[in-house]
């Protein structure tokens, strides 16, 4: 993920987004539920910034991370990459 980060944003935006990344993830492995499901699905979607979601699923032995989202981009998109997450 940071070669994919770091091609977008400079260094320290990157350092902060990955610290934020990691924090987040250490929350979620400890409160599951800590993020609303979004309606009619089984995703959880916690936003870590305004620019950036971060999307999951658990069940009681799992917790899955889906998509990391950029929060402008065009929504029209975002289902379909979430379920194909699912099935990967």
């Amino acid at each position: 993920m940071h070669d994919f980060v770091s091609r977008r944003w400079d260094e320290q935006v990157v350092d902060l987004l990955l610290s934020s990344i990691e924090e987040t993830l250490e929350r979620i492995s400890q409160f599951p539920a800590i993020a609303p499901v979004i309606e009619g699905t089984d995703f959880r979607k916690y936003v870590l910034h305004k620019y950036v979601s971060l999307f999951y699923s658990h069940d009681l032995e799992v917790i899955k991370v889906l998509l990391i989202w950029d929060n402008r981009m065009d929504d029209k998109d975002l289902f379909d990459q979430l379920s194909r997450s699912v099935e990967e």
